[in-house]
């Protein structure tokens, strides 16, 4: 029986990584499921960490989904073919259909910035090359004059850049001077990233940082699990570029959402903003930064 279930679980992977889109009828004939199960099957995926498209007509698993891009790690490009690549891609031009296509495949799949996008981003063009190159040999760099709003001074830094950010457009670098990791954004580098004879002292340093869809970054995430009415899903959707695959439909009107977070500050004002079409399933940290928020709301407009 175990194994039987464990088969039929492989084959609807099987058939939905294409991500060519099956209608629910289509897969319970194929492989003998009930809606019920193919939902809970559907979930499971979802909450293993597959990109799971699940809307009202059809279902697929996307390919970029993580346990996926793991298991095909081997045939990805190592940031020194994609340096490799992205030289040779560069002195081609656009003339060619098949060199355009190629440029928006590695957009798409490495984040890849080429001179030809636009001409303002030469100079982010040039360093988004070096510092592709750096993180491959494990290198020093210098950011000459890098713009900073919060001092509004320019300096230059010293820093191990180990990560792209945000589509390439921020590296995440350790900077030995402030003993910290910090981001850098490619567009307040105002001269030429300098690559240095030096390698890497403190790769130990180099925390995985994120950004989370509301805007708020740190080196930790928390999960929030919330069911949607109508409103919220398509607000989510259209205000903060929520993909379909990111939402599970539960009936004609609702739909879960599970999301890592940063902070529970952007997506709180986002609940707080909808407490009546919203339920929160999970988690309880969550209840509790939204409960005392409410707390202190309360307060404040009884004083007022």
């Amino acid at each position: 029986m175990e194994i039987d279930k464990f088969t039929k679980q492989l084959r609807l992977m099987e058939m939905l990584v294409g991500n060519e889109l099956k209608t629910k009828e289509q897969i319970c004939e194929e492989l003998g499921l009930s809606l019920r199960t193919l939902y809970r099957y559907m979930e499971l995926f979802r909450e293993a960490g597959f990109h799971v498209v699940m809307t009202k007509q059809a279902f697929s698993i996307l390919p970029s989904s993580p346990i996926i891009r793991k298991l095909t790690e081997h045939v990805r490009l190592t940031t020194s073919e994609q340096v490799t690549i992205h030289n040779l891609l560069e002195k081609q031009g656009d003339g060619d259909m098949a060199v355009r296509n190629l440029k928006a495949k590695l957009r798409d799949t490495y984040g890849m910035r080429f001179v030809t996008d636009t001409s303002a981003d030469r100079n982010v063009a040039q360093n988004t090359d070096l510092l592709m190159q750096a993180i491959s040999q494990k290198q020093c760099v210098i950011i000459h004059e890098y713009y900073s709003p919060h001092s509004q001074t320019t300096s230059d830094r010293l820093v191990e850049p180990f990560k792209f950010l945000a589509g390439s457009r921020e590296i995440r670098c350790y900077e030995p001077s402030s003993g910290m990791c910090k981001s850098f954004k490619l567009v307040r580098m105002k001269r030429r990233v300098e690559l240095l004879d030096e390698p890497w002292r403190f790769e130990r340093e180099h925390k995985t940082y994120y950004t989370d869809m509301f805007g708020f970054s740190g080196e930790t995430t928390f999960r929030v699990k919330l069911k949607l009415g109508y409103l919220s899903a398509h607000l989510l959707m259209e205000e903060y570029g929520v993909s379909e695959y990111q939402l599970v439909v539960l009936d004609d009107s609702h739909w879960l959402f599970s999301t890592r977070v940063c902070s529970f500050q952007g997506i709180g004002r986002f609940v707080m903003g909808l407490c009546n079409d919203i339920e929160i399933i999970d988690s309880q940290e969550f209840r509790q930064h939204i409960s005392k928020n409410l707390q202190l709301l309360t307060k404040s407009l009884k004083k007022a």
